[in-house]
């Protein structure tokens, strides 16, 4: 019984820890930097720096849009 119980907090610790440390994360990249290449046209490097960006913050709306714009312009 004891050890399933620590067996299940152990588990659960491993579980929520790695959601909350992958929320934490910031982009590495500034966001301005990749709206000015897109404002300039260069999809390429817009698309790369827009990646990078929702890699690190998966809910970032925003990033997700202009990724998609830029892949596809």
């Amino acid at each position: 019984m004891r050890r399933t119980t620590v067996l299940a907090a152990l588990v659960s610790l491993v579980i929520f820890g790695r959601s909350a440390s992958s929320q934490s994360a910031e982009p590495t990249v500034d966001p301005k930097e990749a709206a000015a290449a897109l404002q300039a046209g260069d999809y390429p490097r817009a698309e790369r720096l827009f990646r990078a960006i929702v890699d690190a913050k998966p809910d970032a709306p925003f990033a997700w849009y202009r990724l998609g714009y830029a892949m596809h312009a």
